[in-house]
């Protein structure tokens, strides 16, 4: 198994939720000073023990079991579900790029799904950026829990132009999923 960490688990854990919601740089983490003035773990073994739970498939368990409490608790309120997207600039390469016309650069996209509540419901997707956000939708719901899934079909909160999703039609907007055929 290795060398156990002198930190526990659960502080680890609160480092990486800590720069994800600081939105910093791992090294730009602000770590705790142990007895003599040094820190008590260096941000590359937090980066590494995210990166190994990660791999291992921990977060994503962590994600859907949280999605699942929230529908145990009908905290879910999947009558709309939100999908936005984010574009990053990538100025020197990269992998997943695509250009994007309407903002002018080359970069990748991240979209999240969201229900009405603004409860992430489906893994982030990543995809070039010259993809519309919206189409990545039919990737994200499948990977969410099969009962989930299965009883939604309320209206998508986004208007978008595609012509594979709309069989014609000018855009997409506030249609039941099971229109959309995904």
């Amino acid at each position: 198994m290795g060398v156990l960490p002198q930190l526990s688990l659960h502080k680890i854990f609160n480092y990486i939720l800590q720069v994800l919601y600081m939105g910093c740089q791992w090294k730009a983490l602000p770590i705790d000073k142990d007895c003599l003035g040094r820190p008590e773990i260096r941000h590359a073994r937090v980066y590494r023990a995210m990166r190994r739970w990660q791999a291992d498939g921990c977060i994503d368990t962590i994600f859907a079991d949280w999605v699942s409490r929230l529908r145990d608790d009908q905290l879910l309120d999947l009558t709309v579900i939100h999908g936005d997207g984010m574009t990053t600039a990538a100025k020197k390469g990269g992998d997943n790029l695509g250009y994007s016309g309407h903002k002018h650069l080359t970069g990748d996209k991240v979209v999240a799904f969201c229900d009405r509540d603004c409860n992430i419901i489906a893994p982030f997707m990543s995809a070039p950026g010259n993809r519309n956000a919206s189409p990545l939708l039919r990737d994200a719901l499948p990977r969410l829990r099969p009962d989930g899934a299965r009883h939604w079909h309320g209206p998508i909160e986004h208007s978008y132009r595609c012509p594979a999703l709309s069989r014609g039609k000018a855009s997409v907007a506030n249609r039941p999923l099971s229109d959309i055929r995904i």
